[in-house]
């Protein structure tokens, strides 16, 4: 029997095809919520693809308008687990990340996860320095427990 998380891991996307590498990158079986908000049909055939694996039980809830704070509300109020982790639809999930989530979430009510942004430029540069700081303090989206 394959390793299983009591925990929901909520992506909210529109038009990022990007979302097939977020899928592709889920190393654990868990639940996995995804909001389409507004979404293309392409978006919609990637989501559609992954709907037969079984590397996560895959839920999938679709609203007409791009809003992502109702995408995640929604996500939220879908989640069957009171664990529930935000991903966005253009993140790459490192090895063991949900399983150290659903742990941190034993014992904290809520966990910032690290985000390491892609800097291939000079302006992607300083936003990733600029985003992988964060607000000392704060948890921020993408990665939040």
């Amino acid at each position: 029997m394959k390793k299983q998380l009591n925990i929901s891991l909520v992506i909210c996307v529109s038009d990022d095809i990007r979302i097939e590498k977020t899928l592709k990158s889920i190393d654990i079986y868990c639940e996995v919520v995804i909001v389409l908000n507004g979404v293309t049909e392409q978006v919609k055939a990637i989501v559609k693809s992954f709907r037969n694996t079984n590397k996560f039980n895959l839920v999938v809830v679709e609203i007409p308008e791009k809003n992502l704070s109702k995408s995640r509300n929604i996500g939220i109020e879908t989640a069957k687990h009171d664990k529930v982790v935000f991903y966005d639809s253009d993140c790459i999930l490192v090895k063991g990340a949900l399983e150290l989530f659903s742990e941190s979430l034993e014992c904290y009510s809520i966990v910032d996860g690290r985000v390491k942004f892609k800097n291939d430029n000079f302006q992607s540069k300083i936003i990733s320095i600029t985003r992988e700081i964060g607000i000392p303090g704060y948890a921020l989206c993408p990665a939040i427990g």
